[in-house]
């Protein structure tokens, strides 16, 4: 009976802690590491030989973002445009993240760089829920090249840096 009454109490001390550690609460505000891993697929408008125009749609997940971060384990979907000229290119979109308790995050982006290789910044412009207000931004890098495994979707991987505050 005695082990029985130490091994409960055991279970529940390591329950509450595991649980404690893997549900952090999220903070109103904090910054740090930010990584996200997504597939897309693209319509393509070649324009001359030097130019093109591409609409495109990703789905992703973020896959490093601190633990008490509102984007932590949040899935996303962003749709966005580009114009490239002689493989430099700028574009445009939005982004929506859902997080895990189904609230969202908005926000605007614009991107820049070669074609394959593109750098910029999320700007967040509002949320639902516990996120209604977010401010901030995620600035981010392309990852590794990857290749694709099924013709006309693409993979990739960003990595970078958050930033948020929620009033």
């Amino acid at each position: 009976m005695r082990k029985i009454a130490i091994t409960s109490v055991l279970a529940i001390a390591i329950s509450v802690l595991f649980l404690t550690i893997s549900y952090a609460e999220m903070a109103k505000e904090g910054s740090g590491n930010y990584g996200s891993a997504k597939s897309g697929s693209m319509t393509v408008l070649p324009m001359e030989q030097e130019r093109l125009q591409m609409n495109y749609e990703e789905m992703g997940i973020v896959v490093e973002a601190p633990e008490n971060c509102p984007l932590y384990n949040a899935s996303f979907r962003d749709i966005g445009t580009l114009h490239a000229i002689k493989g430099k290119f700028t574009g445009t979109g939005f982004i929506e993240f859902t997080i895990p308790n189904n609230d969202k995050v908005y926000g605007t982006f614009d991107v820049h760089g070669m074609l394959g290789k593109a750098s910029g910044v999320i700007k967040f412009v509002g949320g639902t829920g516990t996120c209604t207000g977010i401010t901030g931004t995620i600035e981010f890098q392309p990852g590794p090249p990857i290749q694709s495994g099924k013709q006309g979707t693409y993979y990739a991987r960003s990595t970078g840096k958050v930033n948020w505050k929620i009033p």
